[in-house]
């Protein structure tokens, strides 16, 4: 339990072994947009066959220009105001429960996890089929399936580690993704000629495979969603996260496309995956094909990184909100976390979405904040002060039009905000007053079975 110094500040709370936990990092901005680079791009690798799809250079070019402003740019705005509304880990989930209900939340949760778990198996096989063409000794099944299962492995403990140094991997890994193309269109500049831009062969434009191309390419910025509750100052940091992902993925497949058609003769029948290998041959030699290979490579690591990222904290939120086991919520005792145990119910004349968030300023603090229809209050809970069994403390925070009371909460008392409408009996060991509906939400130290205070 946290015990007040000689100066009147709260000492963060010790675990179980008696010392003290690190608060928990949070992603700043420039990891956050490699991983939201990394949930929707991870580089010029597969937009070849737009190219190919396009009978030429031109419609490939204008897609990737003017598709980002009716698609890419409007879904990134959505997402950037529902994580800012909703900072908390789960995302989607969270926004489709507030709107239609659990049911439905838990839906997307379930097939959206499914999509993004079949997704991700494919990272480490196409990793290999990179790595096999100059090692051709995981073309065989017995050398290939133990590196899979020890990519696969390794990667997962990496995620493990924490998001943080997934973040970290992140930019390492798509700079070294990005810079090849930099260097091809640096060596690539005297050869230039803007008329190879314009061809377009109207015979053999593939108008299904373009635009399939292109959604393919341009979509999932809502994934970085299921993060929101790991970031820094979410409200700050998603909008902008976003708008440098946008930038980045746009300039990522403009430039290789506008190098590899400017300043190479190039039959657009054949451009496929893999081909900007072939055009850093044309133009660098050697060395730049090795490095466009390695990059194409890596860059799977990172979408394999994102894509777990993604998935894991999404279950984590839906376990949060009692759509799935605690165990899913569960995490290490190397990483400062509170536990909190939420339950559903009805507020007001909506439907209640609780959400719990470290209170500014003080770790051992947690906030909630209950959403329903027009009604929005939040109150903070802390740990009783030791020979106050039975209490826990409201903090002030304003949210709305409401405060919570900075009186320590005595049996039968309700909460400043008419939002948070009573006192939970096990807790303060006898049913609360108020009336109306809410949400219980107890916060305890993971790890510890106590529970620390319960808000309804």
């Amino acid at each position: 339990m946290g015990e007040e110094d000689g100066a009147g500040a709260r000492s963060p709370p010790v675990n179980s072994s008696g010392h003290q936990p690190k608060p928990t990092a949070k992603l700043t901005i420039l990891p956050l947009i490699a991983l939201i680079f990394y949930e929707v791009s991870g580089g010029p690798f597969g937009v070849e066959d737009s190219v190919k799809a396009g009978g030429g250079p031109l419609l490939p070019l204008l897609g990737f220009l003017i598709f980002p402003l009716f698609w890419s740019i409007p879904e990134a705005l959505i997402t950037a105001e529902l994580a800012t509304a909703f900072p908390d880990n789960g995302g989607y989930v969270l926004w489709i429960s507030s709107a239609f209900g659990p049911f439905w939340g838990f839906q997307e949760g379930l097939w959206k996890w499914f999509s993004g778990v079949m997704d991700n198996a494919l990272y480490p096989v196409l990793f290999l089929d990179y790595l096999k063409h100059s090692l051709p000794v995981f073309s065989n099944t017995i050398a290939r399936i133990p590196a899979l299962l020890g990519i696969t492995a390794s990667l997962t403990y990496l995620n493990y580690r924490g998001l943080n140094i997934v973040g970290f991997s992140a930019v390492l890994l798509a700079c070294f993704s990005l810079l090849p193309f930099l260097a091809m269109a640096a060596l690539s500049v005297p050869r230039i000629q803007p008329k190879r831009w314009l061809v377009v062969d109207r015979r053999k434009v593939d108008w299904r495979g373009y635009f399939n191309n292109l959604f393919w390419n341009l979509n999932y910025w809502d994934n970085a969603s299921t993060v929101a509750g790991e970031i820094e100052d979410p409200s700050r940091a998603f909008p902008r996260a976003l708008l440098g992902a946008v930038v980045l993925v746009v300039c990522s497949y403009l430039v290789p496309l506008l190098v590899g058609t400017g300043a190479v003769d190039t039959d657009s029948g054949e451009w496929s995956d893999g081909y900007f290998a072939r055009i850093g041959m044309m133009i660098g030699g050697a060395w730049l094909k090795w490095w466009i290979q390695a990059a194409a490579a890596l860059s799977n690591m990172g979408l394999f990184e994102a894509e777990m990222s993604s998935d894991s904290f999404q279950l984590l939120g839906m376990s949060e909100i009692g759509m799935l086991p605690a165990v899913f919520a569960s995490r290490f005792d190397n990483i400062e976390v509170w536990d909190a145990d939420i339950q559903h119910s009805m507020l007001g004349d909506g439907r209640g979405l609780p959400i719990v968030d470290e209170f500014p300023g003080d770790p051992g603090v947690s906030q909630l904040s209950l959403r329903g229809g027009d009604a929005v209050g939040a109150c903070g809970i802390r740990e009783a002060e030791s020979g106050q069994a039975g209490a826990a403390e409201a903090v002030q925070s304003p949210v709305g039009n409401g405060w919570c009371s900075d009186d320590v909460l005595a049996p039968g008392s309700a909460a400043g905000s008419g939002d948070v409408a009573g006192v939970s009996e096990d807790v303060f060991g006898e049913r609360g007053g108020g009336g109306g509906g809410g949400c219980c939400v107890s916060v305890s130290r993971l790890g510890e079975g106590e529970e620390m205070g319960r808000v309804c």
